[in-house]
Formats: C-alpha cells, structure tokens, sequence
C-alpha cells in the first residue's frame, strides 16, 4: 500500500511532467532547424532579448479582432509587371540559393512622394494574405496609414472573390483609400483560363474607383496561365508580379515562411515607392513588429464558397 506521503510526491512529479514536456518541446524547437505550421501559418521561433529584424520570424499582434460577415448573397487591360529574380518554376522545394542574405537598397535611394496624406488600406485574398500583412501592418504604421481591415479567405479562388458579395460589403463598411489584393495560390493549376477571366474582370469591377495593388501568388511551382489572367485584368502597373521571387518556404513548401513574407513585402513596396501610380509614402520601416489596430475577417472556402 502506497503512503499518502508517496502518493503526493508521485502525484507532484507527473504534474511537473505535464507542465514541463510542452514547454520542453516549445524550447527544443525554438533552437531547432524544423519549421511547423498549421493551415500554412508557421510557428513562430524567438529567441529571448533577440532584436526584430528582417531575419527574424514575424511577431503576431496580441490585440487583433476577428469578426465575421454574415447573410453572404447566394473589360481586359494590358498591364505593366515588375520582373524579378528568376527562378526554376520546375524546383518546388528551396535552394541553397535561398538561404543568402537578402539586403535592402539605402532608404535615401527611394525618392520621396509630395502626397503625405495618411490611407486607410484594406488587404484582401487567400492564405497567403493572412501571412504577409504582419509585414504590411509594419509599413502602413512607419509610414502614418492605418491597416484598417485584412479580410483573409481560406482555400478562395477568385471564383469566390467574383461571384460573392463579400468584397462588396467590405468596401461600403470600411470605405478604405487604397485596397491591396493577394490572390492565386490556390489557383496555380487552373487551366480554364476563360471562365477565371470573366471571374476576374467581376471583382475587378467591385473595386471601382478605388486605387488598388494588385499582387499575384508566390508561386511554388510554374502556373497554368493565372498570372496572366490577373495581369491582364488590372489596370496598367497595378499588377505586381511575384512568381520569379525567390523566397524562403514554410514547411509545406506552399507558402513563404516568416523571412519570406518579410522580403516580398519589402519588394511590393519598393514597387510601390519607386512609382509615380502610388502617390502616397511607403518606404521601409526603421522597425518591425509594431501593433496591429486593425480587424481580422476570416472566412474558409472549402465549407463557404460566398455565392
């Protein structure tokens, strides 16, 4: 028969098990090589005291508000693209080449826009929306916007974006300034063409007179004609293209990672700053991290389409 003394100090030892191997395993993978996301966001590594910078992971707000919209509702221009780094559209897994430091050009090297009026930006699309807007977020804060909104849609296409109401409804909610639009993950394979262009000219259309970015997947593999499909619906030089970027990858090897994320901002901007079509300031933030005032809308294709 057990003493109660022995049973107290059993039941004091697997406490401290319990408690201990979560924090254990938490630590183990801070200071290891492996990445793990979930539904392609990936777990953040931090090291204590460490500085934010552009090769640190991306630090997520604490005072973010997830709201949900509810009671969803059952002209081709050519465009002016920025070409990158090219990469082999055949090689889904990172380089070598991946994993090189990745500088900045001088902040005095990207001239300075006359209008310093402060936007109200709204930042739209899939899941790889839902992972750069951290980024955003530190951009719109340094240079005096206000991220109001990111409406991220799970699994979308722009089926969804085209034929719901969804957009719609935001823009007469949030009545932003300037919209940024991350879209075509999920799209990368799609070879009807025509159908997605029609698709596409609808929500092109929701925007209206609006002034837009409008920012094609990173892809991970070669595409099927999307990006083509976007750049051709936009307006001239409002479509960035980022299909030749190099970036680093999550462990799903779909999405970029949290340096990823961080170095395709930092080139959708100096697109943006380096063009008379932007008029406002969006040079680079001093510093990373700042916090996110906005609201997160979600929503998941896969069980609600929008239409």
């Amino acid at each position: 028969m057990i003493e109660p003394k022995s049973k107290k100090k059993i039941s004091t030892i697997l406490s401290g098990i319990i408690l201990g191997l979560p924090l254990l395993s938490l630590y183990i993978y801070n200071y290891s090589s492996y990445e793990f996301s979930i539904l392609g966001f990936e777990l953040k590594k931090i090291e204590l005291g460490q500085k934010f910078d552009e090769d640190t992971s991306i630090p997520i707000p604490t005072n973010t508000q997830k709201t949900a919209i509810i009671n969803p509702e059952k002209v081709s221009n050519d465009s002016t693209v920025l070409k990158l780094e090219r990469k082999d559209s055949t090689v889904t897994k990172p380089r070598k080449s991946d994993s090189v430091e990745f500088t900045l050009p001088e902040l005095s090297n990207l001239p300075a826009k006359l209008d310093s009026s402060q936007q109200r930006i709204m930042l739209i699309g899939d899941s790889e929306a839902g992972g750069i807007f951290y980024a955003l977020n530190d951009y719109c804060v340094e240079n005096n916007h206000r991220l109001d909104v990111v409406f991220t849609w799970f699994s979308a296409s722009i089926f969804n974006f085209g034929y719901s109401n969804r957009v719609d409804q935001l823009i007469e909610k949030y009545q932003p300034t300037f919209i940024i639009i991350v879209l075509g993950l999920n799209e990368l394979y799609a070879r009807d063409i025509d159908r997605r262009k029609k698709a596409a000219v609808r929500f092109h259309e929701k925007l209206g007179n609006i002034p837009y970015l409008w920012v094609g997947p990173a892809n991970y593999t070669a595409d099927k004609g999307i990006n083509a499909v976007f750049s051709s619906t936009a307006q001239p030089g409002r479509f960035f293209l980022s299909k030749d970027l190099v970036l680093p990858r999550s462990s799903d090897q779909r999405h970029p990672n949290g340096k990823g994320y961080r170095i395709w901002m930092n080139q959708i901007a100096n697109y943006m700053q380096s063009s008379s079509l932007f008029s406002f300031n969006f040079k680079h933030p001093i510093k990373t991290g700042y916090r996110f005032r906005g609201k997160i809308i979600s929503a998941n294709a896969a069980k609600d389409r929008g239409y």
